[in-house]
């Protein structure tokens, strides 16, 4: 099964192309993982992209832009592909989203954990 949430802010506005039969969107999420260096915990953000088709992708593009807190479902795509500078071979990552919610507004926009501390999480 290949099933993926994230949790996270918006990194930039959300791109509309229309692919003939249907509409492509596309945007990049930021979400933090959590790693223990040295005596303090830190969080080390990490950007995956997002591709949405149709009507919920228009609607994500009306209502959020960058620095939207969302909450995506979907399936991770991993595909490989050939370096512009001739260095061989890249892998890819991005999720295809199925669903979405938005998620509370909230004035600190720099945290991709949407402002929850570790214990207030609703997830």
């Amino acid at each position: 099964m290949n099933k993926i949430t994230l949790a996270g802010r918006l990194t930039k506005d959300v791109e509309l192309a229309d692919m003939g039969s249907s509409v492509l969107a596309k945007t990049s999420i930021a979400v933090n993982e959590r790693k223990k260096k040295g005596d303090e915990w830190v969080d080390e953000p990490m950007f995956i992209d997002l591709d949405m088709w149709g009507k919920r992708g228009e609607t994500l593009a009306k209502f959020a832009g960058k620095g939207s807190f969302i909450v995506v479902n979907g399936r991770l795509d991993i595909r490989k592909y050939e370096r512009k500078d001739g260095t061989g071979t890249g892998i890819g990552i991005s999720v295809k989203v199925d669903d979405f919610t938005f998620g509370p507004k909230n004035e600190n926009k720099n945290s991709a954990s949407g402002g929850f501390g570790n214990s207030d999480a609703p997830f």
